[in-house]
């Protein structure tokens, strides 16, 4: 078995996440519960480090391989409107996000990060959990570019202050957004605005605390994926060029053997 040293070999728990077997904390429960055994032998300790070409892993008694992983792993963006909420399920109901991928649908697809219910625009879904949580670590400083119609004007020192200053919004820290005005009308204008955090309603926060209110966000890039001519409430898989240069962004040594 390998050693748990080593820094060129995933932890388990990273591993059974990037074989999409389950996300990060599920499969620390199933290594946790003793579901889990490398080379026939019980591991329990989620950071055990295993090297994918020589260890044989099993979950259940079921040997999981990352190589026939990658082949199965699925990628699809949708435009979401405006009322769809970011989720796999809602219980109350509303409509999700899943829902505008056509089946059948792959296991385990989910939604890479959030978008809020009155947001709208590009959003990733994938059964790719490992990939997707590289994506979404801050220290991976990957884009996601809004369009932002905001009702009033902000001012210079406004402005100023959001490309300039972190805050905390109750509790929250909330860092600088790269911000640039499009055009501007008679009561409101629209905004470019960059963020690399993922922080929940990052943009409506900062706009609020300084006496507006966003009347429309939208989506428009993640990473090197734009939205393009994709019409709300459509969605499609990405194609191989697409998804390399998406796995480019936080592993590049393997973006070119990666599968869509």
């Amino acid at each position: 078995m390998s050693s748990p040293q080593g820094a060129a070999r995933p932890p388990l728990v990273r591993f059974l996440s990037r074989c999409h077997v389950a996300s990060r904390p599920e499969a620390r429960r199933l290594v946790q519960a003793g579901r889990v055994t490398v080379n026939g032998r019980r591991v329990t300790d989620g950071a055990w480090r295993v090297d994918p070409q020589r260890d044989r892993v099993e979950v259940d008694g079921k040997e999981i391989r990352l190589d026939e992983a990658r082949a199965a792993h699925v990628w699809w963006v949708v435009n979401k409107p405006r009322g769809t909420v970011a989720t796999t399920r809602d219980p109350e109901g509303r409509p999700t996000v899943l829902e505008l991928v056509p089946e059948p649908r792959a296991p385990g697809l989910a939604p890479v990060g959030r978008l809020d219910k009155a947001s709208a625009g590009l959003l990733l879904l994938t059964n790719d959990h490992g990939t997707a949580s590289r994506l979404l670590d801050p220290r991976s400083h990957v884009a996601k570019v809004y369009r932002v119609k905001v009702r009033g004007h902000p001012s210079e020192a406004t402005l100023h202050a959001w490309r300039t200053e972190a805050v905390v919004d109750d509790g929250l820290p909330l860092g600088p957004m790269d911000v640039s005005v499009e055009r501007t009308g008679p009561k409101s204008c629209w905004l470019s605005v960059t963020l690399r955090e993922g922080k929940n309603r990052q943009i409506r926060r900062r706009v609020e605390a300084a006496g507006h209110a966003v009347e429309v966000l939208v989506r428009m890039r993640f990473g090197p994926l734009e939205l393009g001519t994709l019409a709300p409430g459509a969605a499609r898989q990405l194609t191989t060029e697409e998804h390399a240069a998406l796995v480019a962004c936080v592993d590049p040594d393997t973006a070119s053997n990666a599968h869509p």
